[in-house]
């Protein structure tokens, strides 16, 4: 599948930074002050989804996007462009008690603990695995940014399917149109 990607001129510097917005979700006062004082600092770009991994990744498998497109259509409102970034600068709990060979190794041979940033051991096969699964997974909701269905999406066999994908052909299954 090719992804169509849609060039834009920018008629001025871009001006932001990283934001992480998925840690203050549960604050929509706080998201709102954030855009006020970007809107006030002329901050017109920002990257999203740096740390993000255990927010887009809850639970092995099960991936929820929902947050990031609002947050993305929040931002454009507001004349803020963004810039997704793969989120492997904080790994998910969840992988680093499960596959403990995904976090870095020390000179002497131990495993670093979770909790550190960029704390990811990249010869991991099964690191290169889970940043695939989350790569191509992200690839395919980008299809669907402007289409506003519902935006959780599972990790089966190889493949992305996004939630109203799935509802569509198990509807289809049920009605006989498969």
């Amino acid at each position: 599948m090719k992804i169509k990607t849609k060039q834009i001129k920018v008629k001025q510097l871009l001006h932001g930074g990283d934001y992480n917005p998925d840690q203050w979700l549960e604050y929509p006062d706080i998201l709102e002050e954030d855009l006020r004082l970007m809107k006030e600092a002329k901050v017109n770009c920002v990257t999203l989804g740096v740390f993000s991994w255990a927010r887009l990744e809850p639970e092995e498998g099960k991936y929820d996007f929902e947050w990031l497109e609002t947050m993305m259509d929040r931002l454009y409102d507001n004349g803020i462009y963004t810039i997704l970034a793969t989120p492997t600068g904080a790994l998910p709990h969840w992988m680093s008690e499960k596959y403990e060979e995904v976090r870095k190794m020390s000179g002497s041979g131990i495993r670093r603990l979770h909790g550190n940033r960029h704390n990811f051991c990249p010869s991991s096969p099964v690191m290169r695995q889970k940043m695939q699964e989350m790569n191509t997974c992200g690839g395919r909701i980008q299809l669907f940014v402007n289409q506003k269905p519902e935006k959780a999406a599972v990790f089966t066999d190889g493949k992305c399917t996004l939630r109203s994908e799935l509802d569509a052909k198990k509807h289809a299954e049920t009605s006989g149109n498969a």
